[in-house]
């Protein structure tokens, strides 16, 4: 049966009933239940007879509020228990059951909560039976179920809480969204709750133990749609044999067993062992169809035999009769109750308890939890259908386990000695004897979940006599010949829920079901090898290693994260947390081979660790259903005895790594006192804790230990390959493609004729350099140090030039290099300039340039490091790899890709003239309706367009005005918008035909662009609505207040920057004028602002005002920007320092039609070789006229 639920928050709307009608379409609910309808009865009745629904309770909306109505079919009975505002139970009685379904409407406001929780609580304690309640609850249980806001004010009570804990109600749980209403709103203002939900009592869980529920999607309301499906229809998929533990309580059981295994096979014992198996659960599974029989109808043939003797007079034979009967009965009540124990992996509670109900239950809830309804796919979209999720699933763990090529850098081929002696190897190559192997099966928990061959370790030890034999040559076979059967080690993949209502494959946890036989095998393994670990794993892993207890390094963190806040050393410590994602299914085989090889493992071990862990084939049950098989080719099992200790030994080679650092003197670790040991780092099996010294030394040596560790450059190759054949053949399942073209010149850049694919190697290297730099300083990423006293930055090792490529000058000859010396030496610290005797006596002539360009900072301030490859100083992923691409792929490259394959070359709209740019967005007939057909009708014959060039001068210089009288009345920046919009709408319609050979019509086009364009005028209107004509005009400032308008002119190989100051008349006082050596608009107009600042402070004035065209640079000195651009930080750190020091200074944006005075001055930049200083009486004639256009408008504005 399907329930479904919605709070729709009014169904009168057309749009919301069609709603419901595409769901009771798509899902095909037999009972629905509305609240918050907002709708009168006879609008419901209405709506249910369209819906097919003839059965109907309707409570009418008060005034525009309220509501609640139930639908249902005529497939089963119906009785009516309650009926009011907020509450509608009935009885359901069909052929098999009969419960309570109740729909629940939580009143919103609080004034009301009591009594409609207390009438509710009331009316689920007088329910006898199964009952279910849901819909709109308007409560959350826990702080999780919300997203910003608050649960409820701390004297608020949580009703849903509390009924549920008188009841012993348990929640339905969901799949699908995580929060079933939202406030539509997004940002800080978005609050998500789950409102709704479905409870029950355990009766009705246990009556419906595969009922989920659904949240769909919310449409045309706020709350999403519940569907519950009390009995799920069930996917034809294969089961896997499971042997019952209930069989072992009936003789019988032991005869199918002894007959099964006196069969006679040839082939390995382990073949023997396999093939007896096999037969062997083919054989119980008939003889429980057709001997044993279901539990539960056992137990009701039973029980209504009991019923029918206990009418019959009680004569001695009856009596024996019902004696033999009970006895029957109580056998199969004990069947029942081991059936469960061993559905439930309940291990706790031992026999004899009697608790069946207990087992069920837990059975259920497990059962419940680890169902896949829905799982959320890499796009985000929800799966839903059995089909689809078994084979995302499958997809997911099959790229998991492939495996990624490394190869073994030379420096660990010496990292790890030969630790393992002959003694050890003997030891460990031992053949195991009979008892061995029995104590192994024996010490085995006797329920723990089996492989695919279905015999948990309660068969082996209940069946020793007939088995035990087969077992001991089985596993002696392995270990004598060093080859594992395949289908002994066969696995299942079960997944566990990490959390509570998963929705991502990342939020299960694959745990390995392993056979029996395979467990015993890797135990005696195990076992083997705790005897030698301890001596070959450091004492910084805890996990794992006899002797050693894992919690000792949670209290050495604890304890050195302390002395954190309590020391006070020079540069400070520096702690980092490591998780490794997926740790065991990423272990390479190969690496874990080299691995055991260095450490001094015999070939023979080594060999029967390999054919353990890669002989492996898995497949997945997904809802109880085995998935196709396949086989990895990495990875270590989950639940595998044999799993961490290889772990571990793979992950020594980190210990290793960073121990080598540390008795080098690279890294010095963190001591908890002076005579205490060093820590440099602990291990909690995949979990690790790094400690080292802050500074950019001992972090970048950690890093390179983890890179060397964890990120082969191999694995970026094998991503490369990936993308390539996906890219040239995504559908072949070979593998096996045809490139047209070499990988290398699909990484090129677009704009360089590429496809822009980014190179996996080069991104990793991105990605690292990135990590490097935030461990070291919290900053992005290292480059170039941004100069400013030059005390803690060295000559030749510290990159510190922009503008060379290595960032580091040139010596003159060797003989000048010294080591160390700082660049403060070479500055002069008197007049505030750089020794240029010195510099040209140190570096080459192209250093000296460079250097000279670096304007030194007039306030002193600490140096610091700048990723110049961003305006803004800081590091981006985006920006690395622009730089990476400039310098494998410069612009000079083979204009070969220019070429285009032979196509027609008639226009293929018209079909009739050559297609070139001037036909296609001027001439075509087909696209001269763009220009003519908008309301604005523009003759594109006005257009004149010889050359590419021709168009983009058509956009940004439009001509204006034009003969047609439309296009008269408007302004530039209107006309360039919507002749720009014109070419674009044109360009997609020929692309659309091309491409798509999709024809659209040419008026929907039309209205679109016309849409478009009125877009971009409302946008452009009120922008210019917010420069009123005094913004374009030159202000005198107030009365005692100088303002200085600053410039710059940039010219091919050099700068201007002009200075004018007026008083508040608007006459000129002074203006200055000088070259600048920096070709950079943004620094030549920061040195004005500056260079402003320092002329009005000799010459005295206290009170100041800045006018800049910039808006950059004023933006900066206005804002205290955290992330601004590096060229100019310096320079504006300058300004806002010097400013401090009058009485009164601001800084303000113009446009520059408020600025042309300094504008004026500055293009005249040739006239000027030094400094040059203005009076009103010299001006440069330009710039008199330019002065007095402003003092002009002053002068009609008064």
């Amino acid at each position: 049966m399907k329930i479904l639920g919605w709070n729709c928050r009014g169904i009168c709307n057309t749009s919301t009933v069609r709603a419901l009608r595409a769901l009771v379409k798509g899902h095909c609910p037999e009972i629905i239940f509305l609240c918050e309808t907002k709708a009168s009865e006879s609008r419901l009745v209405k709506i249910a007879g369209s819906l097919g629904f003839s059965e109907h309770l309707i409570v009418a909306a008060q005034g525009r509020s309220g509501g609640v109505c139930l639908f249902w079919s005529t497939d089963f009975l119906v009785d009516v228990l309650e009926f009011n505002a907020v509450t509608i139970a009935i009885s359901i009685r069909d052929n098999v059951r009969s419960w309570t379904l109740v729909g629940f409407y939580g009143p919103p406001y609080q004034q009301k909560h009591y009594k409609a929780w207390t009438n509710l609580l009331a009316l689920l304690e007088s329910i006898v039976g199964p009952w279910m309640c849901f819909r709109d609850f308007n409560m959350v249980l826990e702080a999780k179920e919300k997203v910003v806001g608050r649960i409820g004010s701390a004297s608020g009570t949580n009703y849903l809480r509390n009924l549920m804990f008188e009841l012993g109600a348990v929640d339905l749980g969901f799949s699908g969204n995580r929060f079933t209403w939202h406030n539509k709103r997004w940002g800080n203002g978005c609050i998500r709750e789950r409102l709704d939900r479905g409870i029950t009592n355990i009766l009705w869980r246990s009556e419906f133990p595969r009922a989920n529920v659904l949240h769909l999607g919310a449409v045309n309301s706020d709350h999403c749609p519940l569907l519950i499906d009390t009995n799920p229809a069930d996917v034809r998929c294969p089961r896997p044999f499971r042997f019952e533990a209930m069989w072992t309580g009936d003789p019988r059981c032991f005869d199918v067993i002894f007959e099964a295994w006196k069969r006679n096979f040839e082939g390995t014992d382990s073949f023997i062992l396999f093939k007896k198996q096999f037969f062997l659960a083919l054989d119980l599974r008939k003889w429980n169809k057709a001997v044993f029989g279901h539990v539960q109808t056992r137990i009701d043939e039973f029980t209504r035999s009991i019923e029918l003797i206990q009418r019959e007079e009680p004569t001695e034979e009856n009596i024996n009769e019902e004696a033999h009967l009970l006895d029957g009965l109580n056998t199969w009540l004990g069947r029942n109750e081991t059936l469960w124990r061993q559905k439930s992996r309940e291990t706790w509670l031992k026999e004899g308890d009697r608790n069946s109900r207990f087992f069920h239950i837990s059975s259920v809830v497990r059962r419940r939890r680890n169902t896949i309804d829905a799982i959320r796919g890499d796009d985000g979209e929800w799966i839903v259908k059995v089909s689809d999720i078994r084979e995302f699933v499958v997809d997911k763990f099959q790229d998991l386990f492939a495996v990624e090529d490394i190869s073994c850098p030379a420096e660990l081929e010496n990292l790890i000695p030969s630790m393992v002696t002959e003694d050890d190897n003997l030891l460990l190559c031992q053949i195991p004897s009979p008892r061995e192997i029995k104590n192994i099966v024996f010490g085995m928990q006797s329920l723990k979940s089996p492989g695919p061959d279905g015999l948990p370790p309660l068969f082996y030890k209940k069946y020793w006599e007939v088995v035990g034999i087969s077992v001991i040559k089985a596993v002696r076979d392995f270990f004598i010949s060093g080859k594992m059967l395949k289908e002994v080690n066969y696995s299942f993949i079960v997944l566990i829920p990490k959390i509570i209502n998963p929705s991502t494959i990342n939020h299960y946890r694959p745990i390995s079901l392993c056979n029996t036989i395979y467990k015993v095998i890797s135990k005696l393994l195990v076992d083997r090898l705790r005897a030698i670990i301890p001596n070959l794993v450091s004492l910084a892993q805890l996990a794992f290693i006899p002797g050693r207890w894992i919690a000792e390094n949670q209290l050495i963190v604890q304890e050195i994260l302390h002395s954190f806040k309590k020391r006070k050393v020079k540069g400070g410590f520096v702690a980092v947390k490591l998780d490794l994602q997926k740790a065991y299914d990423r272990v390479h085989w190969g690496f874990l081979k080299i691995v055991l090889n260095q450490f001094g493992f015999c070939p023979k071990f080594i060999g029967w660790i390999m054919e353990c862990i890669s002989s492996v084939s898995f497949s997945i049950l997904v809802n109880g259903g085995i998935t196709k098989k396949f086989r990895p080719s990495r990875g270590l099992r989950q639940s595998d005895p044999l799993s961490p200790y290889l772990f571990i030994l793979d992950q020594e080679v980190l210990s290793r790594l960073i121990d080598r650092e540390f008795f080098q003197g690279s890294i010095s670790g963190v001591k908890m006192n002076v005579n205490g040991p060093a820590f440099t780092h602990v291990m909690y099996a995949d979990d690790i804790m790094l400690f080292a010294k802050a500074n950019s030394r001992e972090v970048q040596i950690l890093d390179n230990c983890l890179v060397t560790y964890y990120v082969p450059v191999s694995v970026c190759v094998k991503m490369d390959a990936s993308i390539r054949r996906f890219w040239w053949n995504p559908e072949s399942e070979s593998g096996r493609f045809l490139a047209w073209k070499a990988w290398d010149d699909l990484c090129v850049p677009k704009a360089l004729g590429g496809l822009g694919f980014r190179c996996a190697k080069k991104f990793n290297a991105i990605l690292m350099a990135k990590l490097t730099w935030m461990l070291v300083s919290k900053r992005d990423s290292p480059c170039m140090v941004a100069l400013r006293n030059g005390k803690k930055v060295d000559c030749w090792k510290d990159p510190w030039i922009p503008w060379i490529p290595s960032f580091i000058p040139s010596p003159k000859d060797a003989s000048v290099i010294i080591n160390p010396f700082m660049v403060e030496n070479l500055i002069n610290g008197e007049t505030n300039t750089w020794k240029v005797g010195l510099l040209m006596d140190m570096f080459d002539q192209e250093s000296v340039v460079a250097i000279t360009k670096i304007i030194l900072p007039v306030v002193p301030r600490q140096d610091k490091l700048t990723w110049v490859a961003d305006p803004k100083g800081l590091f981006s992923v985006k920006s690395a790899m622009g730089l990476i691409q400039r310098d494998v792929w410069p612009a000079a490259l083979d204009p070969i890709w220019h070429k285009l394959w032979k196509s027609d070359p008639r226009c293929p709209l018209c079909n009739s003239k050559l297609e070139s740019v001037s036909h296609v967005f001027f001439q075509c007939q087909a696209t001269k309706m763009f220009w003519f057909g908008t309301c604005w009708g523009i003759r594109a014959e006005l257009f004149v367009v010889n050359m590419d060039v021709d168009v983009v001068k058509l956009v940004v210089d439009p001509p204006i005005p034009l003969s047609d009288p439309s296009v008269v009345q408007m302004n530039k920046n209107l006309a360039s918008v919507q002749i720009a919009l014109t070419l674009e709408a044109i360009w997609r319609f020929r692309n659309q035909h091309v491409h798509h050979s999709k024809i659209d019509n040419p008026n929907v086009s039309i209205k679109a662009l016309e849409f478009r364009i009125v877009e971009h005028m409302q946008k452009l209107w009120a922008e210019n609505s917010l420069f009123t004509p005094k913004d374009l005009k030159w202000l005198p400032p107030p009365h005692g207040i100088v303002k200085l308008n600053v410039d710059a002119a940039i010219f091919h190989s050099s700068a201007c920057i002009a200075v004018i100051a007026r008083n508040e008349s608007g006459l000129i006082i002074k203006a200055w004028a000088k070259p600048f050596n920096s070709i950079d608009p943004l620094v030549a107009e920061a040195a004005a602002i500056l260079w402003a600042i320092q002329i009005a402070k000799m010459e005295s004035w206290n009170a100041i005002t800045v006018e800049s065209d910039s808006k950059v640079c004023v933006d900066f000195l206005l804002q205290d920007f955290t992330a601004s651009r590096w060229s100019i930080a310096g320079l504006c750190d300058d300004a806002k320092a010097l400013a401090a020091e009058f009485s009164f200074c601001s800084f303000c944006w113009i446009k520059r039609e408020a600025n042309m005075v300094a504008h004026t001055l500055a293009k005249l930049d040739p006239q000027f070789t030094s400094t040059a200083i203005f009076f009103p009486k010299n001006l440069p004639p330009p710039v008199e006229v330019a002065w007095f256009r402003d003092f002009s408008c002053i002068l009609v504005v008064a």
